[in-house]
């Protein structure tokens, strides 16, 4: 049986764009951005307007015979699928070595995990560095115990 699985979903992506448009195009709510002359041979203040009345289209006609406008364009994007195939492998460890060994090395492990955790949430709580080198090494400690033989460290 094959599943698919959605990782993300689909969503919509707004992408602005400068396009040249003559002036006899321009219309209400458009943002000039740039024009076809410099902005100081011309009577606006600003470099950059939204057209807000008719008033605005005449007077950038008198001046322009194209602009610049920003588009926003929304762009719809998909949703990714993954199809996940069922595997009925389960990866096993073998016990490298008995129960009866590891115990002989695994409460030590285990002492030295319960000191390090102690240890760490003091530094915390004072407002000190932490030893990531001593806290590594405890963590590959418990690794190696628990790989060696997981039934050992679980008591």
């Amino acid at each position: 049986m094959v599943k698919k699985t959605v990782i993300k979903k689909g969503y919509i992506k707004p992408t602005e764009s400068t396009i040249k448009i003559p002036v006899s195009q321009l219309g209400m709510g458009m943002f000039v951005s740039a024009l076809d002359r410099p902005w100081l041979e011309t009577p606006f203040l600003v470099q950059g307007f939204l057209i807000e009345s008719l008033d605005h289209i005449v007077l950038v006609q008198e001046f322009c015979d194209y602009v610049y406008i920003n588009a926003v364009r929304d762009d719809w994007v998909p949703p990714e699928d993954r199809v996940v195939v069922p595997t009925n492998k389960k990866k096993r460890y073998v016990h490298k070595i008995s129960v009866e060994q590891e115990n002989g090395v695994a409460p030590g492990v285990y002492r030295q995990a319960k000191n390090i955790v102690g240890t760490v949430l003091d530094d915390v709580r004072m407002g000190n560095a932490l030893d990531a080198k001593q806290a590594k090494e405890t963590v590959s400690g418990c690794v190696d115990s628990i790989l060696r033989n997981p039934d050992a460290l679980m008591w």
